[in-house]
């Protein structure tokens, strides 16, 4: 398992730590679509609730009332391109949020994969978020009295603006076993995240504490997105995890709307605890992932 963790290390630092496009001094990037049609994209200067000033390349600064304003589209600071549509990871991988980023103060997203997994984060400030988590599969077939929960707080920290950023949060979880029977595990984490929303890479250090006990080992967990076009994007999460006898790794295929994004992937879980071997269990994902304000 450690040379998988060292090799996986390595394929993905060679691939996400590249050159960054660096983004324009300036306010937050912002596209505006006015009634007649005209896109017009920039930086936000300031803004209330009649006006939006912003500077933009080629027309320079503008004030522009909202009356004439149809669409606002906001974008993530250090974004490759100004015309891509907004990245829509918002401070996760695929499934968690172990990572530096954040959603903007007053964003948000809801997430669902199968279905059955729901789940809802929202920037309170641009540098802390909430995240909650819900889902159903163990109450099918009457196996669970309780769906599992989870509670995801997170605090980032940006070292170096749009290069660099420090994530430091919690998995808070109450699972749910056969009947009434539960599972209280939570883990603890530090990310360091290097690059945009568009392209990085992420590694982080976790401990889990399952039903009042620390497990005796850390847990590794590496992840990126590697964004090919404007709605197309390569990402991975894998969790290391040894002392836990047990590991989770992934690859997903993410489409970008403007609105929606799509994430289909195929996670492998990784089972060690028999003494004869290593048993891997595929499980296809399909995700989507919708914003909101």
């Amino acid at each position: 398992m450690k040379q998988l963790y060292l090799a996986l290390c390595l394929i993905l630092t060679l691939l996400f730590c590249e050159n960054l496009l660096a983004q324009e001094d300036g306010g937050r990037p912002v596209l505006l679509r006015l009634r007649d049609g005209t896109e017009i994209s920039g930086n936000v200067l300031s803004e209330d609730k009649d006006h939006i000033i912003i500077e933009s390349a080629s027309l320079g600064k503008l004030n522009i009332q909202r009356s004439q304003i149809s669409m606002v589209e906001y974008f993530q600071p250090g974004a490759l391109r100004r015309d891509w549509f907004p990245a829509r990871s918002n401070g996760r991988n695929l499934f968690s949020p172990v990572t530096g980023f954040n959603p903007a103060k007053g964003e948000g997203y809801y997430q669902n994969f199968m279905l059955f997994v729901n789940q809802a984060f929202y920037g309170i400030t641009d540098n802390f978020s909430m995240g909650v988590g819900l889902e159903f599969a163990s109450l099918v077939g009457g196996s669970s009295e309780f769906p599992s929960i989870a509670l995801y707080p997170k605090f980032t920290i940006p070292v170096v603006k749009n290069k660099f950023q420090v994530g430091l949060g919690a998995v808070v979880t109450h699972l749910s076993e056969y009947g009434p029977s539960t599972i209280d595990f939570s883990c603890y984490y530090t990310a360091l995240t290097y690059g945009s929303p568009d392209r990085y890479f992420s590694a982080g250090l976790a401990f889990a504490h399952e039903d009042g006990d620390f497990q005796p080992g850390p847990i590794y967990i590496i992840g990126g997105q590697y964004r090919l076009t404007r709605s197309f994007a390569l990402v991975t999460e894998n969790w290391i995890a040894d002392p836990l006898q047990g590991s989770l790794i992934s690859l997903s295929g993410r489409l970008i709307g403007r609105k929606i994004s799509w994430d289909f992937a195929m996670m492998i879980v990784v089972d060690n605890s028999f003494s004869f071997g290593v048993d891997l269990y595929p499980i296809p994902l399909l995700g989507l992932t919708v914003p909101f304000r």
